[in-house]
């Protein structure tokens, strides 16, 4: 009976895998791939009630942490005026969902940001060059720190950052909220490619987050580029000490 299990089980994953799909458990799996798994069973935060969705896009971040993380309020930021309709629309059935159209920076500001073709790539970074998008649209930004203080929010267990080369600028904007130990979690994108002008380098982060205590936890979301083939951007996840 036991051989019989053992080949049907093996067919079974066969199956599933000419399908491009891949059967493990849980437990059997490296850091790095599934953040929830981490979360609850190496780094013991079983209970995030306070997630931050900085550069929200369309809402399917917030959406996919709402079902890993069903006890958690997200609050989600996206400043550009299309990105936040749809944002709105596609979590308007999830009541923990808090949506805010305006960026989080390093100080309260009305700015332009450049519209890109692409709309996951709008962005505030001024490396970011493009010469034949001339669209632009005026947003508010604000910072983490006057955020948390004015929705009277004590603390922030993860922070997720998607901001396309912006990510030490919100980090700027949230120094007491660091240097207070309000936020448990940092999820930022970021390269380790030099010539990447669409995300910011890992030392860049890296440098200024161990100041207050952070460290590199682990890595998700590879992207490798090819011709030369090489690791490009990813997101980091930083705990404190």
């Amino acid at each position: 009976m036991n051989n019989f299990l053992t080949a049907l089980k093996e067919e079974i994953k066969n199956k599933i895998s000419n399908r491009g799909w891949i059967v493990r458990q849980l437990k059997g799996l490296s850091a790095g791939i599934d953040i929830s798994y981490d979360m609850f069973n190496r780094l013991d935060s079983r209970n995030l009630k306070i997630i931050f969705d900085c550069g929200a896009h369309r809402g399917e971040t917030a959406i996919d942490f709402r079902k890993k993380f069903p006890s958690a309020q997200i609050y989600s930021f996206e400043p550009v005026k299309n990105n936040f309709e749809h944002l709105k629309k596609n979590v308007e059935k999830y009541p923990e969902i808090y949506c805010y159209n305006f960026a989080l920076g390093d100080k309260e500001e009305t700015v332009d940001i450049r519209l890109q073709s692409d709309s996951q790539t709008h962005s505030l970074n001024n490396r970011l060059l493009v010469k034949e998008e001339k669209n632009s649209e005026v947003i508010k930004v604000v910072t983490i720190d006057d955020f948390l203080s004015s929705s009277n929010i004590l603390s922030i267990d993860l922070l997720k950052i998607d901001t396309e080369g912006y990510e030490v600028k919100v980090l700027q904007g949230a120094k007491q909220s660091l240097a207070s130990n309000k936020i448990n979690f940092i999820l930022a994108e970021s390269t380790i490619l030099e010539n990447d002008n669409c995300h910011t380098n890992l030392a860049l982060i890296n440098d200024y987050l161990k100041v207050y205590g952070y460290q590199i936890t682990a890595i998700y979301d590879q992207v490798i580029w090819k011709n030369p083939s090489r690791l490009s951007y990813f997101n980091v996840l930083f705990s404190r000490h």
